[in-house]
C-alpha cells in the first residue's frame, strides 16, 4: 500500500510540477505572442530567465509536497504498528475501549 502510494504520489507530482514549470516558462513567449510586451532578439533571454523563475518556484512546492506526504504515510505506519503491538501486549480489548 505505501509503494503504491508512493509511487502515484511521485507521478502526479511530476506531471503537475511539470506543468506548473512550463507555464511558467511560457509566459515570455505568450506575451511577445500577444503583444503585450515585445522582447526583440532577446526572447530567448527572458525564457530563459522564466524558466529559472519556474525552477525556482516548483522545486519547494514538490519538496514539501513529498515530505508531507513522508510525513502522512510514516504515521499511518507508526499508528498501525503502535496498534498491533497493543492488540498483542493487552489483548484486543484494550484497544476498542
Amino acid at each position: 500500500m505505501r509503494f503504491g502510494s508512493a509511487t502515484g504520489f511521485v507521478i502526479a507530482s511530476t506531471v503537475l510540477g511539470g506543468l506548473l514549470l512550463v507555464g511558467i516558462a511560457s509566459i515570455p513567449v505568450l506575451l511577445e505572442w500577444t503583444g503585450f510586451v515585445t522582447f526583440g532578439e532577446y526572447t530567448w533571454l527572458a525564457t530563459a530567465i522564466a524558466a529559472q523563475l519556474g525552477v525556482i518556484v516548483t522545486v519547494p512546492l514538490i519538496a514539501l509536497a513529498t515530505a508531507q506526504m513522508y510525513i502522512e504515510v510514516r504515521l499511518d505506519a507508526e499508528g498501525m504498528d503502535l496498534a498491533l503491538d497493543a492488540d498483542a501486549a493487552f489483548g484486543r480489548w484494550a484497544a476498542a475501549s
